[in-house]
């Protein structure tokens, strides 16, 4: 008995030790396998090597390029206005430069400098005047010397380093706008020539090669966001971007001016400043106000004018939501004014505080030319329009859509009209204003 129960320890000792090798055996082996793909995944992006073809995944464990374009879609959108080029392509190319790597902070460009691929510090900080006014002086950096700006690759140049994602997307469609190498890419909707006029342009060593990747990855990931180039054809046109030609040296925004050839027609007009200038006689105060075409010639010298901003009018061209609402107006010719884009959420009552909060401060009870109000004179919605001019005594002028002469109220969208408020109104229909520093007011079509 004793001897069987030696034999039987003996065996599972045997097999104990058989179990232990096989483990042992797997742990070495998924070690060694987990390295392999490990440097397999560094290397897929890692800056240094230039891909050719784009890979499979498209998502990470908690993000996917679906996420990203949803939460970046106004700067796309912006992009097309800046620079011609497809957003949808655009998304493209990231994804051959980049893979939409979000998985590795450290260890890519796309994450360090915000650089959607390919954009390098060669050129002016003057290619970049919508993503300077946009995003600020200091969202576009060509020193070099930031994180993510080594290329790597022997190509010579540094990237370019941008402050944030939206910020990266606009500047890479003006870096291809203000190159000439890729002319054809831009205004073009067509995928196939924009691939060619890229890549044959010289953006890779191999043109073949990146064409054949360009397209590869517009059919299985740039296609799905043609909804977004629709958007942006839509807001900008299909030929949005026109060359400026040489330009002047920045101002203190960081935004430049096209240098003028013979007599400037798009001159600024004369304004007159706020709390200047008394109330014409025998106009309306406090009344419905004025649509365009009988707005008196004693207002004219004090009027913000959308059109001559390129907001159209009875036209969609310009306007942001063709509802014929009031807040449309705020929006379409508050982006304008302020260098702001998309819409802009809330109903009238509310559109004076959620400005606030884009410029980063607080509404006032304080009128001033190009400010963004709110008012109660509606009692449900309120309502909402924007100020052309404060006159001595306190009574302003504004600009509106859908209060009695313009927009719903007489059944025409993309309309506006001009009425003049007194100090007395506006404290009782609780008027609330929102601007932001007076030197980010543009009054001229840029």
């Amino acid at each position: 008995m004793k001897l069987l129960k030696a034999k039987i320890y003996l065996i599972l000792a045997e097999v104990g030790a058989v179990a232990i090798l096989a483990y042992m055996l797997f742990v070495i082996l998924a070690a060694i396998f987990t390295a392999v793909t490990s440097e397999q995944a560094r290397k897929a992006h890692d800056c240094s090597v230039k891909k050719t073809e784009p890979s499979v995944t498209v998502a990470s464990e908690n993000k996917s390029v679906d996420d990203f374009v949803s939460e970046h879609e106004e700067a796309y959108i912006l992009s097309w206005k800046a620079g011609g080029y497809l957003p949808s392509f655009s998304i493209a190319q990231t994804y051959v430069e980049y893979g939409f790597n979000f998985t590795n902070p450290s260890g890519t460009s796309f994450w360090l400098a915000h650089n959607m691929g390919g954009v390098k510090t060669g050129g002016s900080i003057d290619n970049f005047p919508i993503t300077l006014e946009t995003y600020g002086k200091d969202s576009v950096d060509l020193s070099g010397t930031k994180l993510g700006t080594n290329v790597g690759d022997n190509t010579g140049g540094n990237y370019a380093w941008f402050k944030s994602y939206d910020a990266g997307i606009v500047a890479k469609s003006e870096f291809m706008a203000h190159q000439t190498l890729y002319k054809g890419a831009i205004n073009n909707t067509e995928p196939r020539e924009i691939s060619k006029a890229i890549a044959q342009g010289g953006w890779a060593s191999d043109p073949s090669a990146y064409e054949t990747s360009l397209n590869n990855a517009y059919d299985t990931i740039g296609a799905k966001y043609k909804w977004l180039d629709e958007k942006a054809i839509k807001r900008y046109g299909k030929s949005p971007f026109v060359e400026i030609g040489p330009v002047q040296p920045s101002n203190s925004l960081g935004i430049t001016t096209p240098k003028s050839k013979g007599k400037d027609k798009c001159k600024k007009r004369k304004s007159a400043s706020d709390g200047t200038g008394k109330v014409p006689s025998g106009v309306q105060v406090d009344g419905k106000g004025y649509p365009p075409s009988e707005l008196p010639a004693e207002l004219k010298e004090y009027i913000i004018e959308p059109k001559g901003l390129g907001l159209e009018y009875n036209s969609p061209t310009g306007w942001v939501e063709q509802s014929g609402e009031c807040v449309d107006l705020t929006v379409s010719l508050g982006n304008i004014l302020w260098g702001h884009s998309g819409t802009v959420i809330g109903d009238g009552k509310d559109q004076a505080n959620a400005w606030s909060k884009i410029f980063g401060n607080s509404t006032t009870s304080k009128a001033r030319k190009g400010a963004i109000f709110s008012s109660m004179e509606e009692a449900t919605y309120g309502h909402t329009g924007i100020v052309c001019h404060v006159f001595e005594d306190g009574t302003f002028l504004v600009v509106e859509q859908n209060y009695s002469v313009s927009g719903n109220a007489v059944g025409k969208k993309n309309t506006y009209s001009y009425r003049l408020i007194s100090q007395t109104a506006s404290e009782k229909n609780g008027f609330t204003f929102a601007y932001g520093n007076e030197s980010n007011l543009k009054l001229t079509k840029q």
